[in-house]
């Protein structure tokens, strides 16, 4: 996406949700079907990647699938993760501190 920041200026968490987001895009294109219930496949994908020892996806799988259970897209979850990463980085920046990378 143009507004996303280069994964050499990204923080480790925003490189994690945008990953999870890549392997969501790549998921639903293979397995369209598995979305009519999308949060069921999340918590499955969720439990998938948890079982493989990719804790740090399964946790961001399984966030996103809450989510969307509770009525959101899987947009603005991205979106609102991405939101409280470039907060900090405002607030750090408005005190005189850089993003440490």
């Amino acid at each position: 996406m143009p507004t996303d920041l280069p994964l050499s200026e990204a923080t480790a968490d925003e490189i994690i949700v945008r990953t999870t987001y890549q392997i969501i895009r790549l998921d639903y294109r293979d397995n369209p079907e598995q979305y009519n219930f999308p949060a069921t496949r999340l918590f499955d994908l969720a439990l998938t990647w948890r079982i493989d020892g990719l804790h740090l996806i399964a946790d961001c799988l399984m966030s996103c699938a809450t989510h969307v259970a509770d009525g959101h897209t899987i947009a603005s979850w991205k979106s609102l993760h991405l939101a409280i990463d470039t907060q900090r980085m405002l607030a750090l920046s408005r005190l005189g501190h850089s993003r440490k990378r």
